[in-house]
């Protein structure tokens, strides 16, 4: 695809070492590092369990309309027999009276079998295509979860090798500034320079020693956040096998304009408003009847003595049936339900076309914000030249003798501030091209 050939706007990918060098620490490149945090990170692994958990759902939901079969058993002793009315005349009572007797067999046992099935019931249906939807919805989820994985890890990334160069960058110019020290002290040995000139030095020596040392303890904590966001320990030792290049990134606008229908967001938002409009088809199906068919099997048994039951005489029942459930009023329950359901509907409906329109907004602010890093970039590439110029000049000057430590110093603290613009603005673009891959919905394509 076109967007393949920068996509990362700054990253060259340099050889692995081999695998005896450097204590054998790992190292990561940027895709190394994030197919590590795909299959390692703890948000990842939850949404891949919670599509799982989706999937069973399913089968769960569509079980319902399977048959349903059970086994029971009943066992009862009667330690006093029920006792029922008879009318007395049945006797040669008076008529009108009744006489009191006891009838049955203390005790009484049954075993069978129940068959249920559902045969109708608009919900059941609505609920299996509902449950297959939040199915898709948590498999969506599963790559919204790694588009921002992506994302973060690379962020992260990125920041450690803008460390990485700041470093560079500090440690040349201190070395620089070192060695200008030296020949300083040499010279004033000699009576060509005056001490001040030797503090001015040393002054700058100490504070970028100081900025060395933040810069170091900066670049640690931004190492352990990406080993965080790649789900490794972070006391584990790993090494960085990318570094930072200018490219050609002129082909950003081979992207294409921003299309909605590639933000895994956008589907999420389709799903949802399905979902919506599935709910009230589900409260209007509540009108509807409903029929479950049943069919039992069963074995009685009624004995007076306890030990006669195993070899008593056992009598079948078996018995099949429809049930008719006809919704008549309800208090105007559902009819309150539906008129909610719609709401929600209408809701999705709106939250879909916003973030349509969205969509439009991210993706033209995302492509400036690109612009203009790179208009501040290429500035800052001219200004860091310059400044590099002024040094030289200055410490030839300063070295035969024609210019001052003070000008010596203001053009090292030229060259810091410009490097530091440098790297700033390399970041920046670095970090726009990020967002704009992230907003035209691209940005997990790459991996």
């Amino acid at each position: 695809m076109k967007f393949t050939r920068s996509l990362w706007v700054l990253l060259l990918v340099l050889p692995f070492g081999s695998a005896g060098q450097e204590n054998a620490v790992p190292r990561f490149s940027l895709a190394d590092a994030i197919a590590y945090a795909l299959e390692h990170q703890l948000s990842q692994q939850n949404a891949r369990l919670q599509a799982e958990k989706a999937r069973r759902n399913v089968q769960e939901v569509i079980g319902i309309g399977l048959p349903q079969i059970t086994a029971q058993g009943d066992f009862t002793h009667y330690l006093e027999l029920p006792t029922s009315l008879v009318p007395a005349e049945f006797f040669g009572g008076e008529a009108g009276t009744f006489v009191p007797i006891q009838f049955g067999t203390s005790f009484n046992t049954s075993a069978g079998l129940t068959l249920t099935q559902l045969i109708f019931d608009g919900r059941y249906l609505l609920g299996v295509k509902a449950a297959q939807v939040v199915q898709e919805l948590a498999a969506k989820e599963v790559r919204r979860n790694r588009t921002e994985l992506i994302y973060q890890v690379a962020k992260s990334y990125l920041t450690v090798l803008i460390t990485d160069l700041r470093l560079e960058q500090l440690h040349a110019t201190l070395n620089n500034m070192r060695a200008l020290l030296q020949q300083t002290e040499l010279m004033h040995q000699a009576g060509f320079v005056e001490q001040l000139d030797v503090n001015r030095l040393q002054v700058s020596v100490n504070n970028l020693v100081t900025e060395v040392e933040k810069v170091s303890a900066l670049r640690q904590l931004s190492l352990d956040l990406l080993k965080f966001q790649m789900g490794m320990p972070v006391n584990s030792s790993i090494q960085l096998s990318d570094t930072l290049r200018e490219m050609d990134l002129s082909d950003m606008w081979n992207y294409g304009a921003a299309d909605p229908e590639r933000r895994i967001e956008y589907a999420m938002l389709r799903d949802q408003v399905t979902l919506a409009e599935m709910n009230v088809k589900r409260y209007r199906a509540g009108y509807y009847p409903s029929v479950y068919g049943a069919a039992s099997l069963l074995v009685q048994s009624q004995e007076n003595r306890i030990r006669d039951i195993p070899e008593g005489t056992w009598y079948d029942v078996s018995l099949v049936g429809l049930t008719l459930s006809v919704p008549i009023f309800d208090g105007f329950s559902k009819a309150r339900q539906v008129q909610a359901a719609k709401t929600e509907f209408l809701q999705a409906q709106n939250n879909l076309e916003l973030f349509r329109q969205n969509v439009e907004v991210e993706v033209r602010a995302a492509r400036t914000n690109l612009e203009n890093a790179l208009r501040t970039l290429q500035l800052n590439r001219t200004s860091l030249e310059l400044a590099k110029e002024v040094m030289r000049n200055a410490q030839i000057k300063y070295e035969q003798q024609v210019g001052s430590s003070l000008e010596l110093k203001e053009a090292e603290t030229t060259l810091k501030n410009a490097q530091a613009a440098y790297a700033a603005s390399l970041y920046e673009a670095w970090l726009a091209r990020l967002e704009l891959e992230k907003a035209l919905g691209i940005l997990d394509q790459r991996f």
